[in-house]
């Protein structure tokens, strides 16, 4: 029978205690890694919880006014108006007017500060329920052809709060368009057309006309015959009923030659080979216009 030095078998012993030490390491370790992360991410999640509840439970101050008429029309022969803004709010507030410049690129609305159209007082301060008269005036000649677009913002003024006040302090911003008319008549006209870019459908809404169109309950259409309707060429339009096929629940707006495009979800089904059209409600009433199929 061999027999091992005495330095071999403490080398042994102690390579045993090396290898059952590092198991018991790899075996406690990993459990604890989990549970450190398990308590980091509870944590993370209570903290925004609290967040959350914190924001909701401070008490907020927001003045509240209201304007009338909520949109102005100017022209040659009429080149200001008046409108009242109404502190509905049980504190006084102060009010703040910007005349802006409106157009409409990159499908967005485009707003600049303009000299074209005076806002006066262009700040007032308003105690409750009292009533400040607002002046709106044109200074400069309207336009030949063309509808000239402007929005008038109406902007609350924080007062500064108290030293005691903990809340959230929110500011009021009311924005109304204005439109001056044209010396000449104008009218808008709507083309609608599917397009597909980037692999996205899109329905874009161009305003070829010389005034802007105010588009609400705005729905993309498919006829479909009705029940018990005869295919035959004697069918009358009347026995036809439409499909939403897509919705719009906003108002929009397109301005005289200007262009929106509104992407339609993924989801969307066009049927192959229909005639579409697009219904909207209007100053004018209820309006429907064709929508060709891309490539038309």
């Amino acid at each position: 029978m061999p027999v091992c030095p005495r330095g071999q078998i403490g080398s042994a012993l102690s390579a045993k205690r090396v290898v059952s030490t590092d198991c018991q390491r790899r075996y406690f370790s990993r459990p604890f890694f989990f549970s450190i992360l398990l308590i980091a991410v509870f944590r993370i999640a209570f903290l925004t919880l609290f967040a959350h509840w914190l924001c909701a439970s401070l008490p907020a101050s927001a003045g509240s006014f209201s304007i009338d008429p909520i949109r102005v029309t100017l022209s040659e022969t009429k080149p200001s108006a008046v409108m009242r803004v109404e502190n509905r709010g049980d504190a006084s507030i102060t009010v703040q007017l910007q005349a802006m410049r409106w157009w409409q690129a990159e499908n967005h609305d485009q707003l600049e500060p303009s000299r074209e159209l005076l806002a006066t007082p262009q700040v007032f301060r308003l105690r409750p329920g009292q009533v400040q008269l607002v002046r709106v005036a044109l200074l400069r000649p309207v336009d030949d052809q063309r509808e000239l677009t402007y929005r008038l913002l109406l902007d609350e003024v924080p007062s500064p709060p108290a030293a005691d006040f903990r809340g959230l302090q929110m500011a009021l911003r009311i924005s109304m368009p204005v439109f001056v008319q044209p010396r000449q008549a104008g009218h808008a006209a709507l083309a609608a057309r599917l397009i597909e870019q980037d692999g996205q459908r899109q329905l874009q809404l161009s305003n070829r006309g010389q005034a802007h169109l105010q588009l609400t309950d705005l729905s993309l259409e498919s006829p479909l015959p009705a029940l018990g309707a005869s295919d035959g060429p004697g069918t009358a339009a009347s026995s036809a009923v439409t499909r939403t096929l897509y919705a719009h629940d906003k108002t929009l707006y397109v301005l005289a030659g200007q262009q929106r495009v509104i992407m339609l979800p993924a989801g969307a089904i066009l049927p192959a080979g229909a005639s579409l059209s697009l219904r909207a409600q209007t100053a004018g009433g209820t309006q429907q216009w064709p929508v060709p199929a891309p490539g038309h």
